[in-house]
């Protein structure tokens, strides 16, 4: 079981949210960080009220939100999570000044070297945009059924039109209103809800298998 890409799979399907691929700007951030200190404070009441439970429900919660947050910022997780794991598998056990049951660096170890964020094509980017801008439309699977009725067919549809729009652009067979760097947009658009609609129709086979 892959838990970031269930937490993925919550960012997009509930809350609609996208990767920005850059720092948080200050509302995000503040909404990053009252949300941890959130789960640690109760993870500390927890603990004062000699409740398992508590404590287990806040660290999986701490856990599920620095998923999330991850996600939104565009971190590879997956990958730099390994590098950490196998730097850290290069410490040693020892005491140190936070407890009994600690590692340490020993000499001559060396920090993880990550990317922080994927780096994304410009694309990408503007095609994030603008579905955002057209969360209220069809952004979300339940309202894209009534714009895309035939599911797989609907969206391979709508990718084909508009690489023929394209075509004929560019050989100036006809003129339209819609400029080619739009057209590009929404077939990468129509393109990513087509991956969205077999992806997650998959997820949910195997939810119902398991």
């Amino acid at each position: 079981m892959d838990i970031y890409n269930l937490v993925v799979e919550f960012q997009k399907k509930v809350l609609n949210n996208k990767p920005y691929f850059d720092l948080p700007n200050d509302q995000e951030f503040l909404f990053m960080v009252n949300t941890l200190e959130e789960e640690l404070q109760e993870f500390k009441d927890g603990y004062k009220n000699k409740s398992y439970n508590e404590m287990a429900d806040a660290l999986i919660d701490l856990i599920y939100f620095a998923l999330g947050h991850s996600f939104r910022m565009g971190i590879n997780f997956n990958d730099n999570f390994l590098l950490v794991h196998k730097a850290n598998m290069q410490k040693i056990k020892a005491k140190t000044n936070r407890g009994e049951t600690d590692a340490e660096k020993p000499e001559g170890w060396q920090e993880p070297e990550f990317k922080s964020t994927l780096k994304m094509p410009m694309l990408f980017i503007d095609a994030a945009k603008v579905q955002q801008d057209k969360d209220q439309d069809y952004n979300n699977k339940n309202s894209r059924k009534e714009y895309f009725p035939f599911g797989l067919k609907s969206y391979i549809q709508m990718i084909w039109i508009k690489v023929l729009r394209m075509v004929n652009v560019v050989d100036k067979e006809k003129v339209f209103n819609e400029p080619l760097h739009d057209s590009i947009i929404d077939l990468v658009n129509y393109a990513s809800f087509l991956y969205d609609e077999i992806y997650y129709d998959e997820l949910d086979t195997e939810f119902e298998e398991e």
